[in-house]
Order: C-alpha cells, then sequence, then structure tokens
C-alpha cells in the first residue's frame, strides 16, 4: 500500500496542485536520463535515408576505385580522401556517373604515384593532406587530424578508418580484384580482359564498364549504353558526359592540379 502511495505522491508534485494551470513537465525525471521520444517526420527520415545512402555510396567508390587501380598498380593518394570527405559533406546520392569517372581515369596510362604529401584544396579553402609512404597512405582532414589509411599489402589493398577499424578490401585476382565491405562480405569484383574493365556487383550484376582506346577512355553503363569518356590531352583531362558535353577538367602543371567544373570555373586544388 505505501508503494502505491509514494507514486500516489510523486505523480501529484509532478502535476502540481489541483485545478493549476501549470505547462506538462517535459522531462519528468531529468536525473535519470529520461528525455520525450520524439517521431521523426518524413522529411527528416528521408533526409537521413539519403545521407547513409552517401556514406554507402562514397565507400562503394572508394573501392571500386582502388580496385581498378589494377594488379601491381600503387593507389591514387586522394581517392580515399575525396570519398571520405563526400561522406562527411553528406551529400545527397549519386549515380554511377562519377564512378565510371574515376575508373575510367584510373585506366589511363599514367604515373605511379610518389611517396610524400598532397594537399587538398576545394573552393579556395583547405581540405586536408594526404602523406605516403612506400605501402601506406595516411590521410588527414581540414582539422588535421586522420581520416583514414590504405595500407598495401602482397595481393591486397586494405582500408582503415581513423580508429584503425578495416573498413574494407581489395582482394587482387590473375584478371582482377574482389571487393569486400567492412563486414567481410563480396561487394563486387572487378575483370579487366584487354583494355576492357567491368564492375560487376554483389550479386554478379553488371554496374558498368570502361574501354581504354590510346588516350581515350569510353564508358558504358549496367546496359552497355555509351555513358561518357574520360580523355586526356597533354597535362589536361576533360571529362565528357552522355550527351557529348564536358562535365569537368582537370589540369597538372609543375606539381599543382586544378580542377574545373562544366562551367569552367576552379574548383579544387592539390598540391604535391
Amino acid at each position: 500500500m505505501r508503494k502505491y502511495l509514494m507514486v500516489a505522491a510523486a505523480l501529484a508534485l509532478i502535476a502540481g496542485p489541483v485545478g493549476a494551470q501549470t505547462e506538462p513537465a517535459a522531462t519528468p525525471f531529468p536525473e535519470r536520463g529520461l528525455v520525450p521520444v520524439r517521431t521523426p517526420t518524413e522529411e527528416a527520415r528521408r533526409a537521413e535515408e539519403a545521407r547513409e545512402a552517401a556514406r554507402e555510396a562514397a565507400r562503394e567508390r572508394m573501392l571500386y576505385g582502388i580496385g581498378a587501380e589494377g594488379p601491381g598498380q600503387p593507389v591514387r593518394p586522394g581517392l580515399l580522401y575525396d570519398t571520405e570527405t563526400e561522406a562527411r559533406r553528406e551529400l545527397p546520392p549519386e549515380d554511377r556517373q562519377q564512378l565510371l569517372f574515376g575508373v575510367g581515369e584510373a585506366a589511363l596510362p599514367r604515373e605511379p604515384a610518389r611517396p610524400g604529401t598532397a594537399a587538398f584544396e576545394r573552393d579556395g579553402r583547405p581540405e586536408g593532406r594526404v602523406l605516403t609512404t612506400d605501402d601506406t597512405t595516411v590521410l588527414y582532414g581540414p582539422d588535421g587530424r586522420p581520416v583514414g589509411r590504405i595500407q598495401e599489402q602482397p595481393g591486397a589493398t586494405r582500408i582503415y578508418d581513423p580508429t584503425g577499424r578495416e573498413t574494407g578490401r581489395v582482394q587482387r585476382t590473375g584478371t582482377g580484384s574482389r571487393i569486400y565491405g567492412p563486414d567481410g562480405r563480396l561487394t563486387g569484383r572487378i575483370e579487366e580482359t584487354q583494355g576492357t574493365t567491368t564492375l560487376y556487383g554483389p550479386a554478379g550484376e553488371t554496374i558498368g564498364r570502361v574501354q581504354v582506346s590510346g588516350d581515350t577512355t569510353h564508358l558504358y553503363d549496367q546496359r552497355g549504353r555509351p555513358a561518357g569518356r574520360v580523355v586526356r590531352q597533354g597535362d589536361t583531362t576533360y571529362f565528357y558526359g552522355p550527351d557529348g558535353r564536358v562535365q569537368g577538367r582537370k589540369v597538372t602543371r609543375g606539381g599543382i592540379t586544378y580542377y574545373y567544373d562544366e562551367h569552367g570555373r576552379q574548383t579544387g586544388t592539390v598540391r604535391e
């Protein structure tokens, strides 16, 4: 009986005197950490789903891009940094175009990555830097803190987050690469045959392919339709969309790479 009286007394203290017009307490027991549970709106739920999809897309582009580097080739240092930046910025989900651009560019002949430091700028603001040694690339954010690490091992490339947790792995095979996610499950694979790189999803479905012809890489979507091309002309690389229009370009001079959008506006810089 005493227990029920104590409960009733507690309720009376919370509610206040009978008949008094008081505001309902938002947190009846703040000292216990109890707070009202708010049901997220449909807009908030969709926004969170979009953010999660962006993070997954960033991880996928990172893994496929690293896989496309090819057996025995060093990983492009900026790849992990770019995708981690996209994930932190929570960009909306995008199609396979950027993935195909990245793989297409990686498929073109290029010089091996050199050990050293590269600094990234976007719209004139520092975005971070990468530090590459013989077999390890550490990536730092604009605040100077590590955002990830790429570790080269015999026959495999492993990706780690700032805490040292493995978030992905690319296992090279005789004709391409198999790509694994943070849970160790197969997320896709890449097959390379006679200048053609084909990307497959976890269920074996075709995601797209790129085909190199001289200094041009032709891009195709999952249905085999032309999806654009990457063209290298001297120190400039152009990215064309499926409509044949330039969607962006990059120019490398004196150890500095400048990035431009489809309107010719400079959007980023990498200084090595």
